[in-house]
């Protein structure tokens, strides 16, 4: 998911540096995605699982009302809603913040847009080696401190690198 999640704003990056518009950077980055999916349609069948798992337990689900009814459900589920947003305000509007915010090129903003997917999966990578010491109240806490980091350095507007960095902070405050 993250090389996928990295390629995409590199490659706008690198249509607008050739001379090329956004148009074209979608285009392209279409046709990639259609060549996946090209691909997944095509491996399907290898997809199937042909044997039959005897240990699937024979309850019956929880519906929806009752899943809601589960002690915490609703906190859970309005603290992924906000990390949700959290996530994709980022990945939607980082390019665009550089660019005014910083006044570095779309080209560039593009393409330093893309480093916060790069944190974010160096994150996960790094959290499923931490998460051997630190629980999972720590690991949220650690992640959301990272977070706050890297939106103050953001806002403070130190500079390019620094802001970069900013950028990085996010992506690793979200990978836990």
């Amino acid at each position: 998911w993250g090389i996928g999640a990295t390629i995409g704003p590199l490659l706008m990056g690198y249509t607008l540096t050739n001379n090329g518009s956004w148009n074209k950077g979608y285009l392209l980055l279409g046709i990639l995605q259609s060549i996946v999916l090209l691909i997944l349609f095509l491996t399907l069948h290898l997809w199937k699982d042909n044997k039959k798992d005897e240990t699937i337990s024979k309850e019956k689900p929880l519906t929806i009302k009752r899943t809601l009814m589960l002690k915490g459900a609703l906190v859970l589920l309005l603290c992924f809603f906000c990390y949700s947003a959290v996530e994709q305000t980022v990945m939607l509007w980082c390019g665009t913040y550089l660019a005014i915010h910083l006044n570095i090129s779309e080209e560039l903003a593009a393409s330093f847009s893309s480093l916060f997917i790069v944190g974010m999966t160096i994150g996960r990578i790094v959290s499923g080696f931490i998460s051997v010491k630190l629980n999972e109240k720590r690991m949220i806490r650690l992640g959301s401190s990272l977070m706050l980091a890297g939106l103050f350095i953001m806002i403070l507007n130190l500079g390019n690198i620094v802001s970069f960095i900013g950028i990085c902070l996010l992506g690793l405050g979200c990978a836990p």
